[in-house]
């Protein structure tokens, strides 16, 4: 995805069903799934491809209905990334998200701040660096 994309109040209401969805899904699931959306067939067509024109969607298949076929969707990338993208076209550098860290934490118990280093170390130590990255792109 690049710098500067921003989704709508809708698209954002479809990303968060397929975040939390977490698996490849036709536009008929989605309807299906989400009876409190009440989607029109077009209004959610132009909304996936909205959303695969901007980056957020790929197909990655296609299902069969009686005579016709769906494409099947799935999301680029996780919510976070899409916050952390969405912030870094307002320009703010790495230091800025840290110290949102350290003040988004800073209201929790010694405890609950003691598992969230932890956590955070482990993402570290799990996170490719860019070398690795560069690597298994080759």
């Amino acid at each position: 995805m690049g710098k500067g994309i921003v989704l709508t109040k809708r698209e954002e209401e479809l990303m968060d069903f397929l975040w939390s969805y977490g698996q490849p899904v036709t536009s008929n699931e989605i309807r299906e799934l989400c009876p409190a959306h009440s989607w029109r067939e077009n209004y959610l067509q132009v909304m996936l491809r909205s959303l695969f024109d901007k980056g957020m969607l790929e197909q990655v298949g296609s299902v069969r209905y009686g005579k016709q076929y769906a494409r099947q969707f799935r999301c680029t990338m996780s919510k976070e990334e899409y916050f952390v993208a969405l912030a870094a076209g307002k320009d703010l550098n790495k230091r800025h998200f840290v110290r949102a860290a350290v003040a988004m934490a800073a209201g929790e118990s010694v405890k609950e701040r003691q598992a969230l280093i932890e956590e955070l170390e482990q993402m570290l130590r799990d996170f490719p660096d860019e070398a690795e990255k560069e690597e298994q792109s080759k």
